[in-house]
């Protein structure tokens, strides 16, 4: 008997930190994309990531009023969404004279800053 309540205490145990576990690496989000509060998200954008866009000369070419290769970097969602969805982590990837790279005539982005790029890319918001 002992060993019966013993087995089923054990399978209880496993079966319940299994489910926190994956609760935890989704953190509520059904793409496994960890969400944020959406005004921390859009803090991280401001203090962060239009810093590296505006320092750049992203904005010169990529603004709304008429976007080069029909890509806004101007706001948070259409960064956010280039970032996520678009083609920007691979062109400021790429190596300086490679075909796309990005920021065209200017210079590659500094380790710290394709990090947080690349950070922004895996954040999103409910």
């Amino acid at each position: 008997m002992n060993k019966s309540l013993l087995i089923i205490v054990a399978m209880v145990f496993f079966i319940g930190c299994e489910e926190n576990v994956e609760e935890d690496y989704n953190n509520g989000s059904e793409n496994g994309m960890p969400t944020y509060d959406c005004v921390e998200l859009r803090s991280y954008y401001t203090g962060s990531v239009q810093p590296i866009l505006d320092s750049k000369g992203c904005t010169g070419c990529h603004a709304t009023s008429d976007p080069a290769g029909g890509l806004a970097l101007d706001s948070f969602e259409s960064v956010h969404s280039g970032i996520v969805h678009g083609s920007v982590l691979d062109r400021v990837g790429r190596e300086p004279g490679e075909p796309g790279f990005m920021p065209q005539g200017g210079t590659k982005l500094s380790q710290d800053q394709l990090e947080i790029l690349q950070g922004f890319s895996g954040m999103e918001c409910p």
